[in-house]
């Protein structure tokens, strides 16, 4: 009698069993991929004939329609009333830093159960006010500034008051504001001076 583990099939069983099944599984998993895909161009073909043939088509115009809707948009003319995003009239408001420090250290001493304590007073050399962007409007022909004071952001035109001070003049660098002891001016690049009036 021969010894097994001499033969081929003896020593190669569990390899050969091995290679068999991965084959098998291959073919199942090419099988199971082209039934997919023939029910993936089933579904394809199914939806195209409702659509019509013209189906290529009808998508170009809705993208060329889209793109249309998006340049109207990005050429809007900013009247400085109306904000643009909202189409709610725009309005500047008075400087209420103070009153919120104080409501808020309110509530906190509210929350925590203890008395409110005196909020700390911003340092005067700190100015809230930083300009962000400046948009022109060619139907008024003018610069529109977007600043911030403290945390809100601001659009702000020549006249409009932001921190107890009076926009005076709005260039296409630059803002400047005057208070009843200063003048500011604000760079687009981030620089600022502040000079006594």
């Amino acid at each position: 009698m021969k010894d097994k583990s001499k033969t081929f099939m003896g020593r190669y069983k569990p390899y050969v069993y091995a290679s068999m099944m991965a084959v098998l599984l291959g073919i199942v998993m090419l099988q199971c991929s082209g039934a997919q895909k023939k029910k993936f161009d089933n579904t394809v073909r199914e939806k195209h004939g409702a659509m019509g043939t013209d189906y290529d088509e009808q998508f170009i115009k809705m993208v060329a329609n889209l793109e249309d809707m998006l340049a109207a948009q990005a050429t809007f003319g900013f009247t400085g009333n109306k904000d643009p995003m909202t189409g709610t009239t725009r309005a500047v408001a008075a400087q209420q830093q103070e009153d919120i420090i104080r409501r808020g250290a309110e509530l906190m001493a509210r929350m925590s159960g203890g008395q409110a304590t005196q909020a700390p007073r911003p340092s005067a050399a700190v100015d809230p006010v930083r300009l962000t962007a400046i948009i022109f409007d060619h139907t008024r022909n003018a610069h529109t500034a977007i600043i911030t004071d403290g945390g809100r952001s601001l659009s702000v035109d020549v006249g409009d008051r932001v921190a107890g001070r009076r926009v005076t003049r709005v260039t296409s660098t630059e803002i400047h504001m005057e208070s009843d002891t200063e003048r500011f001016v604000y760079g687009i690049m981030g620089g600022s001076t502040r000079t006594p009036r």
